[in-house]
């Protein structure tokens, strides 16, 4: 079991460590951090879900080093994709329902965001 904020664990044989993950979009910079499984020459497999950030996925390799005055290394490069990808969803409390006719003909609702 991973859990978030309690520092390395171990599953089975393997160490965990946390990774710092920063993103920049626009004037928007986010920073995360996710559990990642050293596998030396700072080279990491990503083992812990990511929330806040997106473009990096579960099992992909990426290089992290750290930075002057961080304590965790941070992700610089993804070195291999692992191939899965990973779905953000987010849920809004007030969304106008409205039925199109492909919709009303399957009995199916669909959202205006």
């Amino acid at each position: 079991m991973i859990r978030s904020g309690m520092g390395p664990e171990v599953i089975g044989s393997q160490e965990l460590v946390l990774v710092q993950v920063k993103q920049r979009r626009g004037s928007v910079h986010t920073k995360e951090n996710t559990w990642a499984k050293s596998l030396g020459d700072d080279l990491y497999e990503i083992r812990g879900p990511l929330h806040l950030i997106s473009g990096l996925n579960t099992l992909d390799i990426v290089k992290a080093v750290s930075d002057d005055g961080d304590s965790l290394p941070s992700v610089t490069d993804i070195v291999k994709r692992s191939g899965y990808k990973t779905l953000h969803v987010v849920f809004f409390k007030n969304v106008q329902r409205v039925f199109c006719k492909c919709c009303v003909r399957q009995n199916h609702q669909a959202a205006i965001l």
